[in-house]
């Protein structure tokens, strides 16, 4: 009996171990403009809240992305995020799993620096 009620904990702790790892991973986001991003995730939760506290008080309900990645199985999510505050930090959470951040751009101007990028250049046959 004793051993029966064990193995039962073990399935249990086991597949709450496993729901939880499924809630989200591969998360990425993007700034789509001062007051905008988007984010992208893997897992069993389409719904991201977030806000200026780890209160939230804000969420958002993901679609299907038009693209999705072929590199692993889904389920994916997108949510697109309007009306944010720049230069802000604000926190997020899909799916109820942990707490992290991100932060809006500066004010337009409002900074002392240029960021310059360089791609591929490429390669020429001899």
């Amino acid at each position: 009996m004793v051993l029966l009620i064990v193995a039962s904990l073990a399935i249990v702790a086991s597949t709450r171990a496993f729901t939880q790892t499924l809630v989200a991973d591969e998360i990425h986001w993007t700034i789509t403009g001062q007051t905008s991003v988007t984010f992208d995730w893997r897992g069993t939760s389409s719904v991201i809240r977030y806000g200026i506290t780890s209160g939230y008080g804000q969420e958002v309900t993901a679609t299907a992305p038009s693209h999705p990645p072929f590199s692993s199985a889904g389920p994916f999510w997108e949510a697109r995020i309007t009306g944010l505050e720049e230069n802000k930090v604000y926190h997020y959470s899909i799916g109820g799993g942990a707490d992290h951040t991100m932060k809006t751009p500066l004010r337009r101007g409002s900074s002392d620096f240029t960021v310059m990028t360089e791609g591929d250049i490429g390669e020429t046959v001899a």
